[in-house]
Formats: structure tokens, C-alpha cells, sequence
């Protein structure tokens, strides 16, 4: 058994150096931008419509695949509701969160043949991090008709975000590359669960 699992590994170390040396270089030296849109899952909160916009220049890597810079910035909206029974009167919160995530990525896509319909990639990435909430809530008391609004003020604070991800592009045509993204961003204010979808215009 552990002969033959040392033959496959060598046979797979072969091929993966086979299709390295044979492979083409996705995005290498050309320039692109382009917009997505996603939906987000924000830890403790739930889910959140995301948007945002993106640049990337491919570097090619000799043979290696391609290092693609990828600044973008990312922003989701989320609106969170809940019963505060305690004090009284009872309270109706209504809370609106924001984040802005300044993104500066890179995307490594692997060396694989021209023939191969997707090009994949991985990486990671960093970044300011821009988070607002807004609480709103609607008060009664059925016991002395004491009903009103409370209209909170917008706080605003900045930190550090951390990203890693995963995708696929879809080359349609010479000038236009839909893909699909999958990313996990953490650091400060919330952890978040992003499957995003976009389109790439090379330049």
C-alpha cells in the first residue's frame, strides 16, 4: 500500500509540473475593471445584500501562473430588528448596519492549459475597514397609551479588515470575464461570509 501510494503521488507531482509547464497564464499583463454584486452572511446578524467595485493587473509569473493585483472596494446594508420587552415601555429596535471594505487583494490564478474553459484562483488581502450602525425604535405602553419614536444618532468607526478567497473566471470572449467569488472577511466589527458575482472588462 504505501509503494503504491508513493507512485501516485509521484505520478500527481508529474502531471502538476506537466500542466505547469504547458499551461497558459491567465490574465497576464492585461488590465481590467469591473462591478459585483453578492450575498453576504454577517456573523450574529444574518444575511446582507453586498455590492462594490474592482480593478485587477495581471503580472505574468514566467510559466508560473499569474499575480494579479486586485484592489476593490466592497459595501453590504443589513437591517437588524428586535424586541426589547425590558424596561418598559417595550421597545421595537430597528438597526441599520453598514460596512465599507477597502480591499487591497491579490489574485494568483494557476498555471493550467488553454483548453481548460475556467481560469481559478486564490488569495488574500487587507485593508481599512469602515463600519456605521443607526438605531432606530418605536416604543409602547398598552397600560398608560404611552406610545412614541426614538431616533438614534449614526455612529461611525474604523479598523483593520483581513481577507481570504477564492473563485473562478469565465472567459466569454477576448474583452469580458464574468466570475464568481467566495470570501471570508474578518478582522474588526464583523466576521462575513461573502458569495459574490461579477464582471471583469479587460481593457
Amino acid at each position: 500500500m504505501k509503494t503504491l501510494a508513493r507512485i501516485l503521488l509521484v505520478a500527481i507531482s508529474l502531471s502538476s509540473l506537466s500542466l505547469a509547464a504547458q499551461g497558459s497564464a491567465p490574465m497576464a499583463n492585461t488590465a481590467g475593471f469591473g462591478g459585483k454584486i453578492g450575498l453576504d452572511i454577517v456573523d450574529n446578524e444574518g444575511a446582507a445584500f453586498g455590492w462594490g467595485g474592482h480593478f485587477l493587473y495581471g503580472i505574468d509569473l514566467r510559466g508560473a501562473g499569474t499575480l494579479a493585483l486586485y484592489p476593490n472596494i466592497e459595501f453590504w446594508v443589513n437591517r437588524h430588528e428586535y424586541i426589547d420587552y425590558n424596561p418598559n415601555p417595550n421597545r421595537y429596535w430597528y438597526t441599520t448596519l453598514f460596512e465599507a471594505n477597502i480591499n487591497f487583494d491579490a489574485r494568483y490564478y494557476f498555471p493550467l492549459r488553454a483548453s481548460i474553459p475556467v481560469n481559478p484562483f486564490v488569495g488574500l488581502g487587507i485593508g481599512p475597514n469602515i463600519a456605521t450602525w443607526h438605531p432606530d425604535a418605536d416604543y409602547n405602553n398598552y397600560y398608560n397609551n404611552n406610545y412614541g419614536q426614538y431616533h438614534g444618532p449614526t455612529n461611525t468607526d474604523v479598523g483593520i479588515l483581513f481577507s481570504i478567497f477564492g473563485g473562478i473566471d469565465i472567459p466569454v470572449s477576448s474583452n469580458i470575464r464574468p466570475f464568481f467569488e467566495m470570501r471570508l472577511k474578518t478582522g474588526d466589527f464583523y466576521t462575513v461570509f461573502k458569495m459574490t458575482a461579477g464582471l471583469t472588462f479587460l481593457l
